[in-house]
């Protein structure tokens, strides 16, 4: 019985590990104004408080680029010059570590972990 129970349990953790809390409006404004994130290629965003955003490809490279960003109901949304058109995802968060998950309308997603120190 031992053995059945600590299957059911092994089996169980991935899966809670796996949970990520969906954010709303308020919540994405949150998780992000005045906050920086590391991407999982390892570039780096800052999310200015004030709707402009600087992503920087890394540190060592110096290439980098100014957007916009705002929250547009439960969704956070950027816009990158040249372009004018803003793309749209839905934040999630780890419930258990101080990771965001960005997942696009396509359904494509992407991890990213808060580097600064709030």
């Amino acid at each position: 019985m031992r053995a059945a129970t600590l299957t059911l349990a092994l089996l169980a953790a991935p899966a809670a590990a796996e949970t990520w809390l969906p954010l709303d409006g308020p919540a994405v404004e949150a998780a992000l104004a005045a906050r920086v994130i590391a991407w999982e290629g390892g570039a780096l965003q800052d999310f200015s408080a004030d709707g402009r955003t600087l992503y920087a490809a890394d540190a060592r490279s110096g290439v980098h680029a100014w957007g916009r960003w705002t929250v547009r109901g439960d969704r956070v949304c950027t816009a990158w010059p040249p372009t004018e058109g803003w793309r749209c995802y839905r934040l999630e968060r780890a419930p258990d570590a101080p990771r965001l998950r960005f997942t696009a309308d396509d359904g494509s997603r992407v991890t990213a972990t808060y580097i600064d120190l709030h």
